[in-house]
């Protein structure tokens, strides 16, 4: 969910960043809103996709095997 709390409609591109970073190598982006630009008029909420494939593996890696948490934090980037 994305919410546009400005006066104005917004244009821009979010990324995003997994937590701990021990877990990328683990994680696949197959549909995903980030990276493609994305217009929200002012006060506009909006459902987008995600959908990430976690390879099986990660519970088995000696680096992985016992998180139990993950976070992933996307950030907006206004188009200039």
């Amino acid at each position: 969910m994305v919410k546009n709390i400005s006066n104005k409609t917004t244009s821009g591109i979010a990324v995003f960043q997994i937590y701990p970073s021990e877990l990328k190598p683990f994680i696949t982006k197959l549909n995903c809103f980030c990276y493609e630009e994305q217009t929200l008029k002012a006060g506009q909420k909006q459902e987008y996709p995600l959908v990430l494939l976690i390879d099986p593996k990660v519970a088995i890696n000696p680096n992985t095997k016992d998180m139990d948490k993950a976070i992933i934090q996307f950030t907006f980037f206004k188009k200039q």
